[in-house]
């Protein structure tokens, strides 16, 4: 099936405006998810597969100045291989998203549409999540009939399949492949990425913890050189005490104050008086 090729977009997102956010989430998801190399070019249903899946449309952002809303849309929804409805209680009350639903399958009945479940019940009537013309077949003339359509819908809510296996099943439904081939192929980046993760972390702690040790080991050094300096300071002060006690004993009158300057309680005056003297000695 070569038709995929000349597609402009790989799928066109109908949501309601209440659904922003999760219209923003799934078009994010779905242009960043790379294929693994494994899959790419495996004949499928839906054509050879890709190596990515962009470009997606999302009608908020892909339209511009110049042109009809409507204009746009149907342009759009026939440059597209896909549909992607996200389906909610809001989406189900959206007579726009009713009608690109209607137009899409109407214009191209071979192409998939692949519903999303963000919020809502499906079957509840205070809840209902599925479009009219989602849920029902459509005549030859395009008119929303009563019956039923069988569908098979990704369910992003907690109690469903949850973000990342819905995810997997609409880029399954896209591509053509099994959700379990996408699954398992995501669940194994994600754990080589944490994995990687985890090393970065571990490179850093590492990293700080050496810094840490280097910092201490010169905290310590530090600490060892500034005690040394004061003990040479301290030797050095007593040295020159002592020196300066010799000298002024040597001087004339100096031996009558040994006994006296031996004595502890008057060796510091005895050290003062002989710089005194040496001082009036020097100074003669």
């Amino acid at each position: 099936m070569a038709e995929p090729a000349t597609f402009k977009y790989r799928a066109f997102i109908s949501y309601s405006h209440a659904d922003t956010a999760w219209a923003k989430w799934l078009h994010r998801g779905l242009e960043a998810f790379r294929v693994d190399k494994d899959l790419v070019g495996r004949e499928t249903p839906r054509g050879p597969v890709p190596k990515n899946l962009r470009p997606i449309f999302r009608d908020r952002d892909d339209f511009t100045a110049g042109h009809s809303l409507s204009d746009q849309t149907l342009a759009a929804l026939d440059a597209s291989a896909a549909l992607i409805v996200i389906c909610s209680p809001d989406a189900t009350r959206s007579a726009y998203v009713t009608e690109e639903i209607r137009l899409f399958k109407t214009r191209h009945p071979e192409r998939p549409v692949i519903p999303l479940i963000v919020h809502g019940k499906p079957g509840n009537p205070d809840l209902e999540c599925f479009p009219p013309s989602l849920k029902f077949k459509l005549d030859s003339k395009g008119r929303i009939t009563k019956r039923p359509v069988e569908l098979l819908a990704a369910d992003a809510r907690e109690d469903g399949d949850g973000k990342s296996l819905a995810l997997a099943k609409v880029i399954a439904g896209l591509l053509g492949v099994s959700s379990d081939d996408i699954f398992r192929r995501a669940e194994r980046d994600r754990r080589k990425r944490q994995r990687n993760w985890i090393a970065g972390l571990s490179a850093v702690a590492i990293m700080l913890a050496g810094l840490a040790v280097w910092a201490e080991i010169n905290r310590r050094e530090a600490v060892a050189q500034r005690a040394e300096a004061e003990r040479n300071f301290a030797v050095a002060k007593q040295g020159a005490n002592a020196l300066v006690f010799d000298i002024a004993q040597a001087l004339p009158g100096g031996h009558a104050h040994r006994d006296r300057a031996q004595d502890p309680r008057h060796r510091r005056t005895g050290h003062r008086q002989a710089r005194e003297k040496l001082g009036w000695q020097s100074g003669t």
